[in-house]
């Protein structure tokens, strides 16, 4: 959405959504939304959050925001600054099993502690893989409106089924900028390290043998022991 937006003198909408594979209908649904009251306030209240945020330097986190916050007669709790705050980013990466050739894991990490908190993974590189790693990091997140989640502009991530349980859950989409390859840089860094320290230090046969290494991996070793 913010991509077409900006480069909207450059190219035709019809142009820029076939490239990304967009579907027109989503994208004029989501430019002829008119925001309610309380999207509007939802807004409102994220702009102030990082405006404190940034006038801190982004050295303070949640608690220092709120007591900020309240001092300027603006009244909220911790965590709803804490709500406000979150960022999620995902990614798909290629696993290679024995048995099976490439297979695929998506993944999601809150920027707010780095851990990952939802991931899917499956024999094909599809939308449905995509939006099932979102899923399972929704189930950790007892409110999901108005929370940005980042990806890079592949047809996974410009799905209508990708776009369309995003728009379901409230949730906010951003791209990585054309070009550049910082935007994604967390969650590919999550993928370099877990290639290393797991993927290649072993040859998975199967499938399964492969899904239960990666569980162990994510779930019990980089989520709950590995120093950050």
């Amino acid at each position: 959405m913010s991509f077409i937006q900006a480069n909207i003198d450059k190219y035709t909408v019809k142009q820029m959504c076939s490239a990304l594979k967009f579907p027109r209908s989503t994208y004029y649904a989501a430019l002829n939304h008119v925001s309610s009251k309380r999207e509007w306030e939802y807004k409102e209240f994220s702009n102030e959050v990082l405006s404190v945020y940034n006038e801190l330097k982004k050295r303070y986190g949640a608690i220092k925001i709120h007591r900020e916050l309240n001092d300027r007669n603006i009244p909220c709790s911790v965590k709803c600054v804490q709500r406000h705050m979150k960022k999620l980013v995902t990614d798909i990466t290629y696993i290679h099993v024995v048995n099976e050739g490439w297979t695929y894991l998506a993944s999601v990490m809150d920027l707010y502690d780095r851990k990952i908190i939802g991931w899917a993974y499956g024999k094909n590189i599809t939308a449905e893989l995509a939006t099932q790693a979102v899923k399972n990091a929704c189930l950790n997140i007892p409110d999901t409106m108005g929370i940005v989640l980042h990806s890079d502009l592949g047809s996974r991530y410009t799905s209508e089924e990708f776009e369309k349980y995003l728009q379901d859950q409230g949730m906010l989409h951003s791209f990585s900028r054309k070009g550049n390859p910082y935007d994604n840089a967390c969650i590919e860094s999550f993928h370099s390290v877990l290639k290393k320290e797991e993927v290649y230090t072993t040859t998975y046969y199967t499938f399964e043998e492969a899904k239960s290494a990666l569980f162990e991996y994510i779930e019990s070793f980089y989520n709950r022991k590995r120093p950050p």
